[in-house]
């Protein structure tokens, strides 16, 4: 798959999707579950990817392939078809309603929420295509992301229903992740590969 491009970018995504958007944060325990899996299985799948530029031939090609599938799935998978679908259905039941963005609307967080998953999965496909051209992103390029990858991940492992002695585990987990995120922001510079720097940016928002 050496040279090959992995999947297209949307063009206009942002624009696309903040028209889609209306009404999504009238539902946000319906549709947060399915965005938590999404947003889980996007770090997944660059924690592969990470992998895979650290890892000689053959086995980075699998790793590359295995990235690649494991983001199809996260971002064309029935959970995002499952989020698409009923925010259609919201927008219906509500025509002629301002979108969001515009003059006097808002975004609701799963609404941001939603646009960064998305970006950080166009973002992941453009990494992992770097991945496969010549010349090719090397570990060194992509430490950055290996560090957003950890912190991103780390996040997850936080309870917002915690007791007292797992609020301290909490903070633990937020200082250490907020740690990681200026490691990545140190470790940025003039030489960095664009895609490095729009995942790593991307990863840091969800």
């Amino acid at each position: 798959m050496e040279g090959t491009y992995i999947m297209p970018r949307l063009p206009k995504i942002a624009l696309t999707l903040v028209l889609v958007l209306s009404g999504c944060g009238h539902r946000p325990d319906t549709l947060q579950a399915p965005m938590d899996k999404i947003r889980v299985m996007v770090k997944q799948s660059m924690s592969i990817a990470v992998q895979a530029a650290c890892t000689a031939p053959p086995a980075r090609s699998d790793l590359v392939r295995a990235a690649v599938v494991s983001l199809r799935r996260a971002t064309a998978g029935p959970e995002m078809a499952r989020i698409h679908r009923m925010m259609g259905q919201m927008e219906a039941d509500k025509p002629g309603q301002a979108s969001p963005g515009s003059e006097g609307q808002s975004l609701s967080p799963q609404q941001k929420l939603h646009l960064a998953i998305h970006r950080a999965g166009g973002d992941g496909f453009d990494f992992l295509d770097g991945l496969t051209r010549k010349p090719a992103l090397t570990c060194e390029d992509a430490r950055p992301v290996s560090l957003a990858v950890a912190a991103a991940l780390l996040r997850e492992n936080r309870d917002g229903n915690a007791d007292a002695a797992t609020e301290k585990l909490d903070r633990e987990i937020e200082a250490t992740s907020a740690k990681l995120d200026k490691e990545v922001d140190q470790q940025l510079n003039s030489d960095t590969p664009e895609v490095v720097r729009a995942l790593a940016a991307a990863l840091q928002k969800i």
